[in-house]
Order: structure tokens, then sequence, then C-alpha cells
């Protein structure tokens, strides 16, 4: 498996939209009220506007109205416990724990 150096600029990163930006702010405003109310499910906005919540992301996609290939015109998460600091998912690939080292 090919390591990937986290510090290699070689691809062009680009900062998120206003829209992606905005729905990302409205989730972690919003993640108290869902991790009580629909925790383990997906929950995706466009802006600040919340299109849907459901358990299943492709149930989600279809409930929308917009093929899987559109997904950028809106933004889906997960509900669980996020890590704020960093804006990803404690279980996902940039959570807190320290990567070993080599």
């Amino acid at each position: 498996m090919e390591k990937v150096d986290p510090l290699d600029s070689s691809d062009e990163l680009q900062a998120p939209s206003g829209q992606t930006l905005l729905a990302y702010k409205t989730f972690t405003h919003d993640l108290a009220e869902l991790l009580v109310s629909d925790p383990g499910k997906f929950v995706a906005y466009r802006g600040n506007e919340r299109l849907g919540i459901n358990a299943d992301s492709f149930a989600l996609d279809e409930e929308i109205g917009l093929p899987r290939d559109q997904r950028g015109e809106y933004e889906v998460y997960y509900i669980e416990p996020q890590n704020l600091e960093v804006g990803m998912p404690v279980s996902g690939l940039f959570s807190d724990t320290p990567l070993e080292t080599q």
C-alpha cells in the first residue's frame, strides 16, 4: 500500500464554498438536538436549509430528489459526536487520536 504524506501539497486543495461552510456551521449548531432525536442517521443540508434525515444515505439522496452524482448541490453528514476543533467525526479519518509514528 502506498503511503500518503499529509504534508504533500502536490494535489491542490480548495477552500469550501460559502454554501458548504454554511451547511457545516448549521449542522454543528443543530448537532446537540440531532444526537438526541436521530443518532446514527444521515442528515443533508444545502446552506442553512435542512433537506432531510434518513438512516440510509442512498435513501436520503432519493428523498432529496437529486441524482447521487449531483451531491455537490448539498452536504451530507453522519449524526455522531464530533471533534469540532478539527471539524471531523470522532471516529472518522481525522480524529483526535494520534497516528502511530513510523
